[in-house]
């Protein structure tokens, strides 16, 4: 992508000494596309400082995400998951108080549907059930937990990804404009 898309040349790949970024298949890899892989030393965090900082940033987010609204850590993927959709729309100021999408969409056209506002991670969001999936006395819409987003590529569309605490299920909602959100906390299974 930073080839095709930023028109910038890729010499050089830096990686912590793990296993998967060291063995045959990545040294064929580069050997074939002319780059250079560097390794740091086995146990030095400090070399992938800035790697290892932004990794530090998206866990305290996705901490801070789980512990505000109480939701249980076995969701901690879904928190680190909405953490980075989240930083990816605040400006930094290295960025010339830029957002990393708005960076992004300078160079490559965005669909406008990754530009949807935020929503509060964990909040109480009812989700609109189609009519093929109830029957006239049946409620139009399920109360769940509101997990994050999900199919931000070029080819999906995007989705919100929800908790229905009844029936113990996760639902992916195709069509988030017809969801409603109440920002209370959802403190455990309700009803």
């Amino acid at each position: 992508m930073i080839q095709t898309q930023f028109s910038s040349k890729l010499r050089v790949l830096r990686f912590d000494n793990g296993g998967e970024y060291v063995n045959q298949c990545f040294r064929t890899y580069f050997k074939h596309h002319g780059l250079v892989h560097e390794t740091s030393c086995p146990q030095t965090p400090q070399q992938n400082g800035i790697a290892e900082r932004k990794h530090r940033h998206i866990l305290e987010t996705a901490r801070a995400l789980l512990h505000e609204m109480h939701v249980p850590p076995h969701y901690w993927s879904d928190a680190e998951s909405t953490a980075v959709h989240l930083l990816n729309r605040l400006p930094f100021k290295v960025l010339n108080f830029k957002t990393p999408l708005q960076v992004l969409a300078s160079h490559v056209s965005l669909p406008t549907t990754l530009m949807l506002s935020p929503r509060v991670f964990g909040c109480v969001a009812y989700v609109h059930l189609p009519k093929n999936q109830r029957t006239k006395l049946d409620p139009c819409a399920r109360r769940c937990l509101f997990l994050g987003y999900i199919g931000e590529t070029r080819d999906e569309e995007h989705k919100w990804l929800h908790f229905d605490w009844p029936n113990s299920e996760t639902m992916v909602d195709e069509a988030p404009s017809l969801v409603s959100i109440d920002p209370t906390r959802l403190d455990g299974p309700t009803e």
